[in-house]
């Protein structure tokens, strides 16, 4: 059945691309039959539906054939596949997602740079790399106190006969750039992988064309103790960096890998989309490029012992049959235990998953149309459940506080699995009490509270949690 616009709205939207200020035309919780569509809104195939719980699915659409027709559009759609909100955009967008502090971006290819917008969808700021850099399209993560982490193209002029045999004699070698810039735009953080990666460390890419592009990272992350943790698809690589001096404190995967692989002998290849949980594992979304005998994705969670270098494979999920996304794509874990991959350059383009690997939710763009990542947004109440079926632990749950490092007030929960008497202090590395949060009975659930150091100098702190005869302990920064 053709999608047809009221007439006047049509024309707004029209008026609103001629004058380069793409307007919304849906309102997030209302959804859009398809008869009411615009006509060149690209149609969304729902594959499998099997009780989803309320959600809203962030997407932007592109292809990579230059020959197949398409209008970039930003959009959200609810649990039944079916638009809440639209925008029809000039240029192709990517990484379309809301950040920790409720504000959702987007990189607009036409302005090359990142746009922040409000609940609204108004544009409120935007954000690009400080000293002349191109801003990366990949990732942009949004900090407390205005601050914001994001990458950039360093692109030299280079000899690469003088690297390997065969090299292009005035090649254009692509490294990347790291930055963190402070609430004025200030860049106050830089790292380049000209300093730590080799060239000759990519995996899979010919050295001899004229464009090199070694390490193209495509994902960064903060851990809990403030560093920053950076995907490197060409390096089929992980690496963890000191977010003060810039040094390299660990490698995971590729040439130069450090971490013994446990549970897991395929490992990852190409991927992308590093996230911390809450609980201190990690999860990505493995491509796969290099598996053998035939390349299959998957998402993939993992336990990462850092004094040990291990790197143990608790959880993974792969489609039936198998599904390959040669680039982009994204996991994304929700706190009953399910998870949002989306699957890049493949249709379908976004299955939900519960906590025993069930799908509650498969859907798809047209064939040969993709979106980079796929993120969503829940709603409604949710039962804690770990990947595999197993139900919650009694035990407490210390989460890591947020944010961290901070400066001076920083945000500490915790759940406890029964009533009984909960006591939270802050120590410093001796050991020392340094503030009591709470000695006292409190409720089974989910308890928030924040803790303000003004009056502590700069350092490391930890957050004890006793509860239900456990101890958690949890590590804290404070920077001023």
């Amino acid at each position: 059945m053709a999608r047809r616009l009221p007439g006047i709205v049509f024309l707004v939207l029209l008026a609103a691309a001629a004058c380069g200020q793409p307007s919304p035309w849906l309102l997030q919780g209302r959804s859009a039959g398809p008869d009411t569509l615009p006509a060149d809104f690209p149609v969304i195939t729902v594959i499998a539906r099997n009780g989803p719980p309320p959600l809203s699915i962030f997407l932007s659409d592109f292809p990579f054939d230059p020959l197949v027709h398409y209008t970039p559009y930003l959009m959200t759609l609810g649990n039944d596949g079916a638009p809440t909100f639209l925008r029809r955009m000039q240029h192709d967008c990517f990484d379309f997602k809301r950040q920790p502090n409720g504000l959702l971006t987007l990189f607009d290819t036409g302005a090359g740079c990142f746009c922040v917008m409000d609940s609204t969808m108004a544009v409120i700021d935007t954000i690009r790399c400080g000293n002349g850099y191109p801003t990366d399209l990949h990732d942009l993560l949004l900090l407390p106190e205005g601050h914001a982490l994001l990458l950039g193209y360093d692109a030299r002029r280079m000899r690469m006969d003088t690297v390997v045999q065969g090299g292009d004699t005035a090649a254009i070698v692509y490294g990347t750039i790291l930055q963190e810039l402070d609430a004025g735009k200030n860049v106050i953080f830089q790292w380049q992988s000209w300093d730590h990666f080799r060239i000759t460390d990519a995996i899979g890419i010919d050295f001899t064309k004229h464009v090199v592009d070694y390490a193209h990272t495509n994902a960064l992350e903060l851990d809990a103790d403030g560093n920053i943790v950076i995907s490197s698809r060409h390096l089929c690589e992980i690496t963890k960096i000191d977010r003060h001096t810039g040094d390299i404190i660990w490698r995971w995967g590729g040439k130069n890998n450090q971490f013994t692989f446990v549970n897991d002998t395929a490992g990852f290849s190409y991927q992308h989309h590093i996230r911390r949980l809450p609980d201190g594992h990690w999860t990505l979304f493995d491509n796969g490029n290099f598996h053998s005998p035939v390349p299959y994705s998957r998402a993939a969670e993992y336990v990462l012992d850092e004094q040990h270098l291990t790197a143990t494979l608790v959880w993974q999920y792969r489609h039936s049959p198998d599904l390959f996304g040669e680039a982009m794509g994204s996991v994304q874990r929700f706190d009953d235990g399910s998870t949002l991959i989306g699957w890049g350059a493949t249709n379908p383009s976004a299955t939900l998953i519960d906590a025993s690997g069930s799908t509650l939710l498969e859907l798809s763009l047209p064939a040969g149309i993709f979106s980079y990542r796929a993120f969503g947004l829940r709603a409604g109440p949710v039962t804690s459940v770990r990947p595999g079926g197993q139900s919650p632990s009694l035990l407490p749950v210390l989460q890591p506080a947020y944010p961290n490092p901070f400066n001076p007030s920083t945000t500490i929960s915790y759940r406890t699995g029964t009533g009984g008497p909960v006591r939270v202090r802050i120590l410093d590395p001796l050991g020392r009490e340094v503030a009591l949060l709470v000695n006292r009975w409190q409720e089974a659930g989910l308890h928030t509270l924040g803790w303000d150091a003004s009056r502590c100098a700069s350092g490391v702190y930890f957050c004890r949690l006793e509860a239900q005869g456990a101890v958690r302990t949890a590590r804290m920064v404070l920077l001023r």
